[in-house]
C-alpha cells in the first residue's frame, strides 16, 4: 500500500513538472517546445506515432473538429 505522504510527493513532482513544461512552452515557445520535446525520439518511436496519428485520423478523424492529427502529420510526422 502506498503511504499518502508518498502519493502527495509524486502528485505534487507531476505537477512541477507540468507547470515546469508550461513554463518552457511560453517562454521559448510553441514550436521550439515542441522540437525539444520530440528530440528524445527514435526514428522507430518516430515512426510509431506517426501510425498512430494516421489511425486516430482515419479512424476517428469524424470527432476532432479541428484535424489535428492531419495537421500533425503534415507539419512535423510526415518525415517519418
Amino acid at each position: 500500500m502506498i503511504s499518502s505522504s508518498h502519493s502527495t510527493t509524486t502528485l505534487g513532482r507531476y505537477y512541477r513538472q507540468f507547470d515546469n513544461g508550461a513554463e518552457t512552452y511560453r517562454s521559448k515557445g510553441p514550436e521550439l517546445a515542441f522540437f525539444e520535446r520530440v528530440s528524445g525520439f527514435s526514428v522507430p518511436q518516430c515512426k510509431v506515432i506517426r501510425q498512430f496519428l494516421e489511425y486516430m485520423r482515419d479512424v476517428h478523424g469524424e470527432e476532432f473538429s479541428g484535424r489535428e492529427s492531419e495537421i500533425s502529420i503534415k507539419r512535423y510526422w510526415y518525415r517519418f
